[in-house]
């Protein structure tokens, strides 16, 4: 199965995205090596998923975590 970030990449309009955030190639190339995109970017690429229509699921977010992993669910 394909990460979810790769699916998102595929799909969304980069130029759009890259627009958005003020970044440049390398910052797509990074999250694509890293397989996670920033938590900040999450409203941005939240609204090019839903655009294209496809699936923006949480787990593709670099997420802070809490000192209790088990508190932060959701």
């Amino acid at each position: 199965m394909q990460a979810p970030v790769f699916t998102i990449l595929s799909a969304i309009d980069l130029d759009a995205l890259k627009a958005d955030l003020g970044v440049k190639d390398r910052s797509i190339r990074l999250v694509r090596e890293r397989k996670v995109f920033p938590a900040s970017w999450f409203p941005h690429v939240k609204r090019l998923c839903d655009e294209a229509g496809i699936d923006c699921p949480i787990d593709a977010f670099n997420w802070k975590g809490t000192a209790n992993s088990e508190v932060n669910t959701l």
